[in-house]
């Protein structure tokens, strides 16, 4: 296929293939966001206080 420069283009079929590819990608990155498994990836530090102790003074 040869468009106005003269040049071969990407066929409609290899763009339809890349573009339904990438919908899928979205589609499951989205799903795996959604559902929480992200989580895993991206925990945080748990900080626990045992005792506090204050002796009457402005903190």
């Amino acid at each position: 296929m040869r468009g106005k420069g003269g040049g071969l283009g990407i066929s409609p079929v290899a763009t339809t293939v890349i573009l339904v590819a990438a919908a899928i990608v979205a589609a499951v990155a989205v799903a795996f966001w959604e559902s929480g498994l992200s989580v895993i990836f991206t925990r945080f530090e748990k900080i626990e206080l045992e005792s506090v102790y204050w002796d009457g003074e402005r903190i």
